[in-house]
């Protein structure tokens, strides 16, 4: 090839084109933050597809037969999810291997994955809440362009509805602050990150929702007249995550405060040593009246 003659470049360029990119936007938190609240708030825009927990996409080859949609459909009766398994195994050539157990994930499959959502779904943005460190190690790597919703929420109220639960453990205040600061220190400078608040999210839902659909757009660099509100009411389609969150209207939503009456006083001390760096960095109060005064006198 005589380089005088024809752009070198551009010939390679046309003989190995480049891969489009798949469009996420990941609401990373930590448990029990309300990312599934947030995940259907972002996907009420009719391009933009609510994933919920994409990193259990095991389910959909080893607990088709009892895991549900949040439709009510079991995944081996939903049209969509069928269809997306049959992508996914066309596009790799194999069914998935989930014998190195359920945080080892294959990149060709998850790739294979988001790709067949987003051609069967016909959605520009997949928004997904998954909870993994190796999954995440994917997502953020090309072909993924990868958008952060970084969404927190008062560590004792975290720590509260874990305990309700039965499955609060010792270490997890230290875990939950560790985590939290360490996300925000890693991305606070990126144009792909944004902050938020779950308390801010469930008391100004309208504001929040078009807070982060503005950023993501802005990053994506795609109109908004080009993601439209959807016009009608549809159940959304994810099987991980909190399925028994599926409406996201403002009167359908409201701020859990019931950690502030549900924590007693030397615990509440104790969450709040352990936890101080991150409440002070993410501006949360350290007394319960401060947290009324500044979150509960609008709910």
């Amino acid at each position: 090839m005589d380089l005088n003659d024809v752009n070198f470049f551009e010939a390679q360029q046309d003989r190995y084109p480049k891969r489009p990119m798949i469009r996420i936007i990941h609401i990373n938190s930590f448990g029990h933050s309300g990312s599934t609240l947030v995940n259907l708030l972002v996907a009420e825009n009719a391009g933009i597809f609510a994933g919920g927990h994409l990193f259990r996409y095991s389910y959909l080859w080893k607990r088709d037969h009892e895991v549900t949609t949040a439709d009510g459909k079991l995944l081996k009766d939903s049209d969509f999810w069928k269809a997306i398994k049959a992508r996914v195994e066309k596009d790799t050539g194999k069914k998935p291997d989930f014998s190195q157990g359920p945080n080892q994930f294959d990149k060709q499959d998850v790739q294979a994955l988001f790709k067949a959502i987003t051609e069967e779904s016909g959605c520009e943005i997949i928004c997904d809440n998954s909870k993994s460190r190796a999954f995440d190690k994917i997502i953020y790597d090309p072909p993924f362009d990868t958008y952060m919703v970084h969404l927190v929420r008062d560590g004792r109220a975290v720590y509260n509805s874990y305990r309700k639960k039965g499955i609060a453990w010792p270490l997890m205040p230290i875990r939950w602050t560790v985590s939290s600061i360490r996300t925000w220190l890693k991305n606070k400078t990126k144009t792909s990150y944004i902050l938020m608040r779950y308390e801010d999210v469930a008391l100004h839902l309208e504001k929040t929702s078009s807070t982060i659909l503005d950023n993501v757009l802005k990053y994506f660099k795609i109109q908004k007249t080009d993601i439209n509100k959807r016009t009608e009411n549809t159940v959304p389609l994810m099987f991980a995550g909190n399925r028994t969150r599926t409406s996201y209207t403002t009167g359908a939503v409201s701020y859990d405060n019931s950690y502030l009456k549900d924590i007693p006083p030397l615990m509440w001390l104790y969450l709040t040593l352990t936890m101080l760096p991150a409440l002070l960095i993410f501006g949360y109060p350290l007394t319960r009246k401060g947290v009324q005064r500044k979150f509960c006198k609008t709910s």
